[in-house]
Parts: structure tokens; C-alpha cells; sequence
């Protein structure tokens, strides 16, 4: 079983519908042989050659095909072409395998200043043919690149839109956060974005706490709030706090100014998002139930 295949064990029963989940749409292929071929030009023909028969030989590997011993940049743009022609005929899993390995073998071969360049290009072409996915650097290893489905994050937004309207009447100085947080989430080629759209959807729960109480610290708000003893169920209340404590231990450079390096993968970002913004709509309902 393959990398996509234990990612997305059930990919045969998605639908292509608002993305191409499934299947390779028109033109993806030429498109991406374009810009791998591209993307591979270095200082020095020798280089170039280098990279691109990596990249030939990732693609043809996938396809059941012997090593290229082609060594003209294009002839083996040529091939690259014509292999990924061919891995689109393939299963599906095997196109997705074949496209992140030659993806990634590029990856890493281009400088670290580069590289979210590259995967915003590649996002991009990706984006352009309405594909459902796109890469990412994983959580665990900034090396590796992983595919995401591109309808998650689409989930993850509209819960930031519903969080935006309940705010929009009530704490108008919090929705800044929230767009901030939207932008984020959508923009996978940045090593930071998960955390950074956590980051300010947390930042507003936090600015909602701190006027509601008229407090200047989410601690002494959540603390405030919950003694005046009319905002609810108290372990609902004081949820606020106990997510920001969690993620402040869990990933201690969430916020700016401390050193230490984490990630936060798609998935667990969509989970701490539901609960934020969960949160933000209760606590909203229930200033305007009370008048306030």
C-alpha cells in the first residue's frame, strides 16, 4: 500500500464534485511536466540534467519503466512529459505517489529560501485545474511533503465564517483574527500556516474573553466570567481557557517570541479550530441573551 493509499483509505468512494477527488482532470499532467521540468533548472547544465532525471526517474519507477539514460534537458523534458502522461492511465494512488515523490525529490535538492516558493507554485497549478489536493510539508518531518485534501480546509474556513458572524454585531475587534486565521488555513505552502491559522483563531477568542469581562488577561476574564455564574453550564465557560492552556503546552512557540520549532498538521488544526470557534458561538448566543 502506498503513501496516498494509507492516507486516504477510502478515496475510491469520494465523488468529484466541487474538486476532482478521484480522478486526474484535463490537462493536470502537461501542466505539472511543465513546471517539475522548469522548477528543475539549476546553475549548470550539469545540475539541471541531474535534477531532472531524478525527476524522470521517480515518474518512471511508478509506471513499471526502467531508468532514463537520456541526458539532454530536452529529451528528459520530453519523457517527464511523456511519463506522467502515462501515470495518469495508472490507479490513482499511484499517480498521487509518483507526483509527491518527484515533488519531494525536488524539494529537497532546491535551497530551504526557496522552498515555500516551490510549493506555492505547485499549490498554484494544482489549484488551476481545480484538483482536491495539495502538498504540504509534514508536521513531523519538514523534508517530507504529504498530500492535503483541499475540501478540509474548505471545512475548516467555513467554521471561521460561522465564527465571523457571530462575532460581527457583538466583537467586531476580534473578527480581524478570524480573517487572518481563513487566510491561513488556505495557503498549505507556508511551513507555519496550520499553527499560524490556530494561532489567530485563538487570538480572538481571547480578545471576545477579555471585553466581555472587561478584563486585560484571559485568566482573570475567564475567571470574572465564570463567577458572575449567568453565562452557563461552567465547564462549557471555562473551555476557553483549558484549549489555550492546552496549546500553549503543547506547542510553546504558538505564539511569537519563543524558539522551539513544532507543526501542527491539517487534521489536528481542523480539530483545534471546531473547538475554538465552538466555543466563540456559544460565548456570543449568550452575551446576546443576557443583553450584554
Amino acid at each position: 500500500m502506498g503513501r496516498f493509499e494509507q492516507d486516504f483509505q477510502n478515496y475510491e468512494c469520494y465523488k468529484d464534485s466541487d474538486f476532482y477527488r478521484k480522478t486526474v482532470p484535463d490537462g493536470l499532467t502537461d501542466a505539472l511536466a511543465d513546471f517539475f521540468a522548469n522548477a528543475c533548472a539549476a546553475e549548470g547544465d550539469q545540475e539541471t540534467v541531474r535534477r531532472m532525471t531524478i525527476v524522470a526517474n521517480d515518474l518512471l519507477i511508478m509506471v513499471g519503466k526502467k531508468s532514463t539514460t537520456n541526458w539532454d534537458t530536452g529529451v528528459l523534458r520530453t519523457e517527464i512529459k511523456s511519463t506522467f502522461c502515462l501515470l495518469s492511465e495508472e490507479r490513482f494512488d499511484r499517480f498521487m505517489d509518483g507526483t509527491r515523490k518527484a515533488a519531494e525529490s525536488l524539494f529537497r535538492k532546491i535551497p530551504p529560501t526557496s522552498r515555500e516558493g516551490f510549493l506555492r507554485k505547485v499549490n498554484g497549478v494544482l489549484n488551476d485545474k481545480n484538483f482536491g489536493y495539495a502538498l504540504h510539508q509534514s508536521a513531523n518531518d519538514p523534508d517530507t511533503l504529504v498530500w492535503e485534501a483541499r475540501w478540509k480546509a474548505a471545512a475548516g474556513v467555513f467554521a471561521l465564517e460561522s465564527a465571523s458572524e457571530a462575532l460581527e454585531t457583538v466583537f467586531p475587534e476580534a473578527l480581524e483574527h478570524i480573517q487572518q486565521a481563513k487566510g491561513h488555513l488556505l495557503r498549505p505552502d507556508e511551513p507555519r500556516s496550520r499553527k499560524d491559522s490556530v494561532r489567530d483563531a485563538m487570538s480572538a477568542m481571547e480578545a471576545m474573553l477579555k471585553k466581555l469581562a472587561s478584563k486585560n488577561d484571559i485568566r482573570d476574564a475567564t475567571a470574572k466570567l465564570r463567577a458572575e455564574g449567568r453565562w452557563g453550564l461552567d465547564q462549557i465557560v471555562k473551555d476557553g481557557l483549558s484549549i489555550w492552556s492546552h496549546l500553549h503546552r503543547l506547542y510553546p512557540d504558538i505564539r511569537h517570541g519563543q524558539s522551539t520549532s513544532t507543526e501542527i498538521d491539517l487534521d489536528e488544526a481542523l480539530y483545534w479550530l471546531a473547538r475554538i470557534t465552538a466555543y466563540i458561538t456559544y460565548m456570543t448566543d449568550r452575551a446576546k441573551a443576557i443583553g450584554q
